[in-house]
């Protein structure tokens, strides 16, 4: 039996089977994102993903309202990237919650078989993941996150937690936890040196 986890193989031995063996979700890397200098003080963050509810966009855009009642107003955008829901009514919702703010912006598919779209999520400082989808495995976005030299805030669910390490190459928060979200966020914004030295050992990992 072949899963993309070690704790689905750990989880599989507590139930008698012994014949499961990892096999992490991989790719081909020909380009490694160029990370540039930054040019601004702002902290960019990106969403890479199906735009859904259950991937965590809604808890997003509530995250960036609490962040601009703290004061947080021009230290931060995020920019969603992916296709949009098949529900069309979350879809609707979603572009209005989008306009309607000033810090966010919606620019659909970044197709990364074309390698130098890398460089284009490269540009960003922090990717955002809090999913709570129940047919998460391992996410092919952190690798391209890693590929991108991308610090993931993630949520602790499925195999999030196998293939990002706390700390180091992100940070595991609380699943559909909006709150644990706005105060990694601040963190992310008032850190800076810490998001640059992650950077780097994203891309090593």
């Amino acid at each position: 039996i072949f899963v993309q986890g070690q704790s689905m193989v750990d989880s599989l031995k507590e139930c008698g089977l012994n014949n499961a063996i990892y096999v992490p979700n991989s790719k081909i890397i020909n380009h490694y994102g160029n990370k540039l200098p930054k040019q601004d003080n702002k902290t960019h963050f990106v969403f890479l993903s199906r735009v859904e509810e259950y991937k965590g966009c809604s808890d997003i855009i509530h995250s960036v309202d609490a962040l601009n009642q703290s004061g947080y107003q021009g230290r931060f955008d995020v920019v969603f990237y992916g296709r949009e829901s098949e529900d069309a009514s979350y879809a609707k919702a979603f572009q209005a919650m989008v306009n309607a703010r000033r810090e966010v912006e919606y620019k659909g598919l970044l197709n990364l078989r074309d390698t130098k779209n890398y460089d284009e999520l490269a540009r960003y400082d922090v990717m955002l993941f809090p999913t709570y989808w129940h047919g998460e495995g391992f996410p092919g976005i952190v690798i391209d996150a890693y590929i991108a030299s991308l610090p993931i805030i993630a949520s602790d669910w499925n195999l999030n937690k196998d293939v990002i390490e706390d700390g180091v190459t992100g940070w595991i928060i609380p699943s559909h936890d909006t709150e644990a979200l706005i105060e990694r966020m601040k963190y992310v914004i008032a850190h800076p040196e810490e998001v640059n030295k992650m950077s780097a050992v994203c891309r090593e990992r």
